[in-house]
């Protein structure tokens, strides 16, 4: 019985200890505001420079060389991530939420101590990091690329996660959609037609590459269909060139195209952009041996179809991404290709024949914007891991992998938009009588003189915005002037006797109860709701209880 109830009260108190010490910023020595200023439009997702002595604060103790035990958070707390800019005084953290217009907002820097397991990962410049060409590195039909980060799919041009030239890339080919595909993308036109009842006169004119010339019908509504036809590529959207006769106002068309199984519709509706390129998206990449038109609805005024086109690539896969942090994977086993959203399979292609050329094009990873922090890249070819990237102190990043396959970063000059600017107010140690002060703009980074010290932890009780939910319940406290203290004591004290009397029904030994009590405060004032002296009283009162357990046993 002693030994069952010793064992769960030691288990309960190791746990009860060991949660605060989960990766976040409550052991800090050292806290610093950051005044973040947007002088122009409200923006979102803006990577931030601030200037600071980096090698001053690591000279005087504040940082570890590691930068392991710093932390940024916004003014709610939520961590960011951030990097150090290797070889200069600039450090650059991603804030993902939105500044409001001519707008000044507060962040925070938290820094000494231990291991805080932050978040500092690998912010790129526009010119992502690349790789050189090596032969272990050509993927074949048999490779995964796994990053992962957090991903904008806004859409910009060549905004791009993976990019070998003619061989393969992973890019954001428009707002909210994220494609892999093998190959280079090229142009196609069909190579010829089918006009069965004769609706239609200069068929190949849809095809020459000539908006000049055009295959025209003046047969009224509905006419029958001109298949336009070529050998199957795979592409993701069709570009047509229409345009309609003044006579053939309201006409409607319809558009399909057939994937080697069935037709499919593409678009039915007024032409859009007549006189004009539009592209109409098919939503995901697929198969295309034939398109076909015909005027559905209308008078009979000529409609014209001066060119069709596409742009084809070897194999492709796509999802539908927002912007956030993901893990993106693509993979091919030789008979697939294959494209996994944080863990989950979003498309599938076969790949029959198709691999990934092998040639001398050198890798680029994570260009204009693509991904503002990334975590880690690695790239798999045969099942063998090739190589492992994640963000060094240093110009160039090691593979981690050990296969010799390092990457070049660029880094940011400026924050991302030049309406943001950052700056670091002074910075000051957590427990006011814990440490010495640091100003930005003092040379050495420490102000002179000695001052006394005071015991760890006997003045930041209750500052607990670190945990979860508690900034909430800060706030409605403060704002109705009712003090901290007279919430947070009674719930703590609360919790602990409600954990001692079940303690105490499943034990019935008054040894587990004061076990489970010395834990409950410990861990109380671990996370700063009580001080640690509290602690105290409750030793001596266990040392009486435990000779009276000792004397007569209940």
């Amino acid at each position: 019985m002693y030994i069952r109830t010793a064992l769960g009260a030691a288990l309960l108190s190791i746990i009860l200890t060991v949660v605060p010490l989960a990766a976040d910023y409550s052991a800090a020595q050292y806290e610093g505001n950051i005044v973040v200023t947007n002088a122009g439009a409200a923006v979102g997702h803006v990577t931030v420079k601030v200037e600071t002595n980096t090698a001053a604060l690591v000279a005087s103790g504040f940082l570890d060389p590691s930068f392991n035990n710093v932390w940024f958070t916004d003014s709610g707390g939520n961590a960011m991530a951030f990097m150090p800019k290797p070889g200069a005084d600039e450090w650059y953290f991603y804030y993902p939420w939105t500044l409001p217009t001519t707008s000044t907002s507060l962040s925070h820097i938290y820094m000494g101590g231990p291991d805080m397991g932050a978040p500092l990962y690998y912010l790129p410049g526009s010119g992502g990091m690349t790789a050189v060409d090596d032969p272990s590195m050509e993927l074949g039909n048999n490779f995964a690329i796994e990053q992962r980060g957090y991903v904008d799919t806004s859409y910009a041009a060549d905004r791009r996660l993976v990019y070998k030239g003619s061989a393969f890339q992973t890019v954001v080919p428009e707002a909210g959609v994220i494609a892999s595909f093998i190959g280079a993308p090229t142009i196609v036109r069909p190579t010829g037609n089918s006009d069965p009842s004769g609706h239609w006169s200069n068929e190949a004119n849809a095809y020459d590459n000539n908006t000049v010339t055009a295959a025209t019908s003046a047969q009224a509504a509905p006419t029958d269909y001109l298949i336009l036809t070529r050998a199957a590529t795979t592409t993701a959207a069709i570009d047509l060139y229409l345009s309609i006769a003044a006579g053939g106002a309201g006409s409607t068309v319809d558009i399909d195209y057939y994937d080697g199984g069935s037709w499919n519709n593409l678009y039915s509706g007024a032409i859009l952009d007549p006189g004009a390129w539009h592209t109409y998206s098919i939503g995901s990449y697929v198969s295309v041996e034939q398109v076909r038109i015909r005027r559905s609805a209308g008078a009979a005024g000529t409609i014209a179809l001066w060119e069709v086109r596409w742009t084809a690539v070897d194999a492709a896969v796509t999802a539908s991404v927002i912007t956030g942090a993901h893990t993106i994977r693509t993979e091919a086993d030789g008979t697939n290709l294959e494209l996994y959203i944080d863990g989950v399979l979003e498309d599938s292609m076969a790949l029959g024949a198709v691999t990934v050329a092998d040639n001398v094009n050198a890798w680029a990873f994570v260009t204009n914007g693509a991904m503002p922090y990334m975590e880690y890249q690695r790239v798999y070819v045969g099942g063998v891991l090739e190589q492992s990237i994640e963000w060094e102190n240093a110009a160039t990043f090691t593979d981690i992998s050990g296969n010799g396959h390092d990457a070049t970063p660029s880094f940011p000059a400026a924050s991302s938009d030049p309406d943001v600017s950052a700056s670091l107010d002074a910075i000051e140690p957590v427990d006011p009588a814990d440490a010495m002060g640091y100003a930005p703009d003092e040379g050495s980074g420490m102000a002179g003189g000695a001052v006394p010290v005071a015991p760890v932890g006997l003045y930041d009780e209750l500052t607990l915005d670190h945990l979860p939910g508690a900034a909430v319940v800060n706030a409605i406290l403060d704002a109705g002037s009712i003090p901290r203290a007279l919430f947070w004591f009674p719930f703590v004290f609360l919790l602990i006797a409600v954990a001692s009397l079940f303690m105490y029904k499943w034990s019935r030994s008054l040894m587990a109860v004061s076990l489970v009590a010395g834990a409950g405060l410990v861990f109380a004032s671990r996370i700063g709701i009580v001080p640690y002296w509290v602690t105290v009283p409750l030793v001596i009162i266990a040392v009486g209880v435990l000779v009276k357990e000792k004397m007569s046993p209940l």
